[in-house]
């Protein structure tokens, strides 16, 4: 008699050990546990009627959490694709704000006094052929040294006219961090 009793012990622990295999069968499986042929009820244990239904529904929770997990993994392929996509994406643009850069930076202010006037010259120290107010936008189209000063050769439109020549870089600020700058800064008096 208490050998029969060991041994009804001992069903619902294989019944445990039966669950817990088809749950290790099931990791990295996209096939759901009930449709596993290794993972069937009579595998799993040889209980009673009145055991079944527990190993019943603990196999339903084991493939509501396999879905879970599935649902998961699906949705981390999703972000990781997402977060490639937006790094390429990121890419792109870095590469585009570069070119950007790279071509305002030929883009300069004239920065002399309010009532002032740079001199545009035929060449680097050569002679006067214009002039070009505070604040006109130039494009710097080369730069070179030249009798103890940096020269740059520069286009401009103002207004109906137009300026090519030489101006010294001295008096040349990049356009980008001519914005808020302070009035005192702006040099006053000279020409180049």
């Amino acid at each position: 008699m208490a050998e029969i009793k060991q041994q009804t012990k001992r069903v619902p622990a294989l019944a445990w050990v039966g669950l817990l295999f088809c749950a290790c069968a099931a990791i990295g499986s996209d096939v759901p546990l009930g449709a596993q042929q290794d993972c069937s009820v009579a595998d799993v244990s040889h209980t009673g009627f009145g055991e079944i239904g527990q190993v019943q529904a603990m196999r339903a929770a084991l493939d509501k959490a396999h879905q879970s997990a599935s649902q998961v993994i699906e949705e981390f392929e999703r972000s990781h694709a997402r977060a490639v996509r937006l790094q390429r994406e990121n890419a792109a643009l870095r590469d585009e704000v570069k070119s950007l850069h790279a071509e305002m930076s030929r883009l300069r202010t004239v920065e002399v006094g309010a009532e002032q006037s740079l001199t545009v010259r035929a060449q680097p120290g050569g002679d006067a052929i214009g002039s070009l107010a505070h604040g006109v936008v130039v494009d710097v189209i080369e730069c070179s040294d030249g009798n103890a000063r940096r020269w740059c050769h520069v286009s401009a439109v103002t207004g109906e006219s137009s300026a090519s020549g030489w101006v010294a870089e001295d008096w040349l600020n990049p356009l980008l961090t001519t914005r808020g700058r302070s009035a005192d800064w702006v040099r006053n008096g000279a020409q180049g």
